[in-house]
């Protein structure tokens, strides 16, 4: 049995511009492709010239019901797809994991699984807050908060709902306060189905970089 999600975190593409020529063609390499469109503009007051990073949900405990989000950065799982030395070259004077190689659909995407996260935070850094937002879902599925949120009309799955939400709107600001440019979308948005972190496009950093060099 196959199945379909709407919100895959990544695919690849093999019809793109490459960066340096004019038109679109297939190329041997695919351009993989690890942000997406923002859905959540109409929900933010800003949202523009934004892009969203999916991390998807794991099943790695059986018969565990927790809802649990990957803590390795994208780019990093055991099956993601990596450099060739061929690659490597390329990039040799490049010290970020994700660089922008093709177009595709006008925004700027590498032939790694690497994502833009991986340019604003270190594994650990990843993995530390994912951890904690995973260790605050877990919560909510305890069995005896179960058995007594029912007698309490969902009050408690509620309260659990809203220290999650709590705990992004904190990492937000605070990375805010420290020009981090990255924010959390509080998993409830999406009925929990990825956690989303909403990016400044790549594209428009790399031309607003472009600007600058030329003056």
């Amino acid at each position: 049995m196959t199945l379909f999600f709407y919100n895959y975190h990544e695919f690849s593409i093999y019809d793109y511009k490459k960066i340096g020529e004019p038109t679109v063609r297939a190329h041997d390499k695919p351009l993989i492709i690890t942000h997406f469109d923002n859905p959540y503009i109409s929900l933010l007051s800003t949202g523009r010239g934004t892009r969203i990073v999916r991390v998807p949900r794991v099943h790695d405990v059986p018969g565990d019901s927790c809802i649990r989000f990957s803590t390795v950065l994208p780019g990093e799982e055991p099956a993601a797809i990596r450099a060739d030395e061929q690659t490597d070259k390329e990039h040799a004077s490049e010290a970020q994991p994700f660089t922008i190689d093709g177009i595709y659909e006008e925004h700027g995407y590498g032939i790694t699984s690497h994502s833009p996260l991986s340019n604003i935070f270190t594994d650990e850094e990843f993995q530390k807050v994912v951890t904690e937002i995973n260790r605050l879902l877990k919560a909510k599925r305890n069995w005896w908060m179960e058995k007594l949120s029912i007698f309490a009309f969902g009050i408690l799955s509620f309260y659990t709902q809203t220290s999650v939400d709590d705990y992004v709107i904190q990492k937000n600001r605070e990375w805010e306060e420290k020009n981090i440019d990255a924010r959390i979308i509080p998993p409830s948005w999406n009925g929990y189905l990825s956690l989303d972190f909403e990016i400044l496009d790549p594209m428009s950093i790399a031309v607003g970089s472009d600007s600058k060099n030329e003056r």
